[in-house]
């Protein structure tokens, strides 16, 4: 019976992955064409032509795949169970001893595979061919103007607000400010250093500063050739100050948010995206087991188009109670974790109710 077990795990695993991996296709050919349709306006501007239009959607296909994942999952897997109902498969498994329970086991594996795979998509793959894509676009389109020195970044560290224009990781040019507050954030000093560079100690030394500080109601101007920070600053603080949450990995996000804490930042935009990684994983291996019970539902009377049409509605309400929820979840300061894990909480319940009905 182990045997037998194992023959129909694999079928079921190359059913539905079959069937996913069709939708995902789709999806993202509809993705690319509708991507590519918007950076139309772009062409021409700069040295931005159509191949860099093409180019940028391809670079950025890994992360839309990433993010319509879960939906796939759900019309893949109704996709899958529904061709098995539809030519009695089902019929035949259940007939030969297969529970609903066991099959259910077979296709929760399926889903925690796809799980696993996206999660290493959206990790280590999509956040920086992003963020590559968005550079090179922003190249291509402004060739004649330096980037690094026309845009700046706001950094918070221990008492100081530093401005600065970053020409690396590890540089920064073009005029750094740095205003310092103390514990009662009343301002003491305001300077300027013409550069900062990271040491090979990890911290920064501003070069050539004129500061003026405010002691005891009176100015004071200071000159110093040189001054370190201390640590805390790290190169990829730096990196991220320009990056949206949607293009950061899990663990930069934990570090960055981390960081906002210790500063007294708000950081509720980064923890609704981190939970939202983490919530992820476990919504794909709803969707993928919440097919089950309409597969089974519809296998008599109904064909594949009404258990696709169930997929659809599903799949857009979860997008857009997860979009309604992030976007006005900081409005009305809802707790990131009930931001994030309430469409998943939704979806448990859901596939909880159509399971024990199923029979």
């Amino acid at each position: 019976r182990g045997d037998k077990m194992l023959i129909v795990d694999r079928y079921i695993l190359r059913t539905v992955m079959t069937s996913v991996l069709l939708v995902v296709a789709v999806l993202l050919a509809l993705s690319g064409l509708i991507t590519f349709v918007g950076q139309l306006d772009n062409v021409g501007k700069g040295d931005f032509g159509i191949s860099d239009a093409l180019s940028f959607v391809l670079l950025v296909l890994p992360q839309r795949a990433f993010e319509f994942m879960p939906v796939a999952a759900l019309l893949g897997a109704l996709f899958g169970l529904s061709r098995l109902a539809a030519h009695s498969e089902l019929i035949v498994l259940r007939a030969a001893g297969v529970t609903p329970l066991r099959l259910a086991t077979s296709v929760v594996a399926v889903g925690i595979l796809i799980a696993s795979l996206n999660a290493a998509l959206g990790e280590f793959i999509s956040p920086p061919l992003e963020r590559y894509a968005e550079q090179q676009r922003a190249l291509a389109k402004y060739t004649d103007l330096n980037l690094s020195a026309e845009q700046s970044i706001w950094l918070m560290h221990e008492g100081l607000i530093i401005n600065a224009s970053p020409r690396s990781e590890s540089n920064w040019g073009g005029g750094v400010y740095v205003f310092d507050f103390d514990d009662e954030r009343n301002l003491t000093g305001v300077g300027r250093a013409d550069s900062a560079s990271l040491g090979p100690d990890q911290r920064w030394t501003l070069r050539s500063i004129v500061e003026t500080r405010l002691d005891s109601g009176q100015l004071r101007s200071l000159t110093e050739e040189s001054r370190k920070l201390s640590a805390g600053i790290s190169p990829e603080l730096i990196r991220f100050s320009e990056v949206y949450p949607d293009n950061m990995t899990g663990r930069d996000l934990h570090g960055y948010i981390n960081y906002l804490r210790d500063n007294d930042l708000d950081a509720s935009s980064y923890e609704i995206a981190f939970w939202g990684r983490v919530a992820g994983p476990v919504a794909i291996v709803l969707m993928t087991l919440l097919a089950m019970p309409f597969a089974f539902r519809f296998q008599r009377d109904s064909g594949t188009s009404v258990t696709m049409a169930i997929g659809v509605i599903i799949g857009l309400i979860y997008f857009l109670a997860s979009r309604t929820l992030a976007n006005s979840g900081q409005v009305f300061d809802i707790d990131p974790m009930l931001i994030a894990w309430a469409p998943s909480l939704a979806l448990g319940l859901i596939t909880m109710v159509g399971l024990f009905r199923l029979r």
